[in-house]
């Protein structure tokens, strides 16, 4: 026919007719293809599934878009938190939500409240934070590190030198790691003086807001 095609899959030829405008072929895992949708056929597309494959389907001016979901999370703390004791680990905490899309804060059921930062599906992750550290004694330590579902991450700790009591030393990086669902990561610290707290504060007046102790945000990257 006139509107015949002749194409090649796995080296096999295959005639048929040109699709016309709207038409779309389907694959049907035998190396070929069916012709669905469009306005010759009523086949069904069926849409990515959103959540395990971090699939997400939107409109956007009446068109439909099809990507990865945008989780994400932001919490921080607007109170004093004191470590536990001296080289005693201590959960950082947060009290705040200020944004949350599939990435929420949770407590320990054994432990302190809102420690965990937990996703709802699965990916890899990028955790950001600044902490604010007041150490009450000049020439100790801080120590920051990461722990996943409770366990401590190997390498992933820092150590502060503390020169000046009264001081304000400021902790602030990041950490990207692969998460399945439900799964959390925690922030613990440490000091060798039991007395050192992190610390929020109120600038004078006309230097800006307030100033959080803690602020953590974490993102779906992949």
């Amino acid at each position: 026919m006139a509107d015949d095609i002749v194409t090649v899959w796995g080296g096999v030829p295959r005639i048929g007719r040109s699709p016309a405008v709207g038409d779309l072929l389907i694959g049907n895992n035998a190396s070929t293809f069916t012709l669905g949708g469009g306005a010759n056929n009523n086949t069904a597309i069926s849409q990515p599934a959103i959540g395990g494959d971090n699939m997400e389907v939107t409109s956007v001016g009446g068109v439909t878009r099809y990507g990865f979901a945008g989780y994400h999370g932001a919490f921080s703390s607007h109170v004093n938190q004191t470590v536990a004791g001296a080289a005693t680990p201590t959960l950082v905490q947060y009290e705040v939500t200020d944004l949350s899309y599939g990435v929420s804060i949770a407590s320990n059921p054994s432990g302190p409240a809102n420690t965990r930062i937990k996703v709802d599906y699965q990916g890899v992750y990028n955790l950001q934070f600044s902490i604010q550290v007041l150490p009450a004694s000049a020439n100790k330590k801080a120590y920051f590190w990461l722990k996943y579902n409770g366990s401590d991450v190997a390498w992933s700790n820092t150590e502060i030198d503390i020169k000046d009591n009264g001081t304000k030393y400021l902790a602030a990086w990041n950490f990207v790691y692969a998460m399945n669902a439900n799964d959390w990561l925690e922030l613990s610290w440490a000091s060798d003086d039991g007395t050192t707290i992190l610390s929020d504060g109120t600038p004078g007046a006309g230097l800006g807001p307030s100033i959080p102790s803690v602020i953590a945000t974490m993102c779906l990257v992949r």
